[in-house]
């Protein structure tokens, strides 16, 4: 038993240790629970820098149709939880659209400006996309908030894949993820 033990500890161990080339490990945190998951995405999801022709999220929905590549910017939000705790998915809002922590409606301030609760229901959905980081054709069954800094009202750019439902509802298969830092990019 205790050689099986120590077989097992090594195996382990020597997966840990090699790591999957083309991915990395990253520590990301957010959940409702306030745990620290270990998350592995490709390194190729997240790009150097801002991919070129990016449109609004107004734009987007407006003008693609389901297949079509484009490049979409907006800010982490639309929602108390913008993001799917244990999935890669999150929303975005489009930057026209102003949260409320910049809208004057909320001068006493709003603990969730992100969740855009002073814009009407309609006109935010409208303006709003989902975003999905996949392995292959599921969500990654991790939650993104936190990773590399990815957090609510964080301004993003993404490449990817449109996808519209008969509803009209937009998601985007992110194929790259670009964020704008506190310096401006």
């Amino acid at each position: 038993m205790k050689s099986a033990k120590w077989m097992l500890l090594g195996v382990v161990s020597t997966l840990m240790a090699c790591g999957g080339g083309s991915e990395a490990s990253y520590e990301s945190s957010g959940t409702k629970t306030g745990e620290t998951a270990s998350v592995s995405l490709p390194d190729s999801f997240f790009l150097a820098s801002e991919p070129a022709g990016k449109k609004s999220v107004k734009e987007v929905r407006d003008g693609a149709n389901s297949g079509d590549e484009i490049v979409i910017t907006g800010k982490v939000g639309g929602d108390v939880n913008a993001f799917i705790e244990g999935r890669a998915v999150f929303t975005i809002v489009d930057l026209a659209l102003k949260d409320c922590a910049e809208s004057e409606m909320e001068e006493g301030g709003c603990p969730t400006p992100w969740d855009y609760c002073c814009e009407d229901k309609t006109n935010l959905a409208q303006h709003t996309a989902t975003i999905e980081l996949r392995d292959g054709e599921k969500p990654y069954s991790v939650s993104v908030q936190g990773l590399r800094g990815l957090e609510h009202q964080k301004v993003v750019v993404i490449q990817g894949t449109a996808h519209k439902d008969e509803a009209g509802n937009l998601t985007i298969v992110a194929k790259g993820l670009w964020m704008k830092s506190a310096a401006g990019g």
